[in-house]
């Protein structure tokens, strides 16, 4: 996984995108989350393709189901605004309560919105993630 992101990076090597991207799948084969988060963002990035954005949404869900706080988040904000999967309103909430109990700032917000006002005024929070 470093080494991915190292080529990723250009750090103390050549940048070789193509061959970073191999190195962080091989991570995830293996089951490394952080891997799964690091990729989730860039293909998060690829705005205009659904498929990149069903791929990160995946990952995202598999690290959060492992326990990778920042995914818990992530994902919790993905089913609110249903980017990469269907707008899921009682997932979100399981997610984002997750991610309340880790002590995140941004997840208590968010979390503590949705059960003051209700989900309707959350889907402006969806830019910070």
């Amino acid at each position: 996984m470093l080494y991915g992101k190292m080529l990723y990076s250009g750090i103390f090597c050549r940048k070789n995108i193509k061959k970073s991207i191999e190195y962080i799948r091989e991570a995830i084969e293996k089951g490394n989350v952080e891997a799964m988060y690091f990729l989730s963002n860039l293909l998060i990035q690829e705005e205009g393709n659904e498929a990149s954005q069903k791929e990160a949404t995946e990952y995202l869900k598999n690290a959060a189901d492992k326990g990778h706080y920042k995914s818990i988040i992530k994902y919790g904000i993905r089913l609110l605004t249903g980017k990469g999967c269907e707008v899921n309103y009682s997932e979100a909430a399981k997610y984002l309560s997750k991610s309340y109990e880790l002590n995140d700032a941004n997840a208590m917000l968010i979390y503590g919105m949705m059960l003051k006002r209700g989900i309707e005024l959350l889907w402006r929070f969806h830019v910070l993630y």
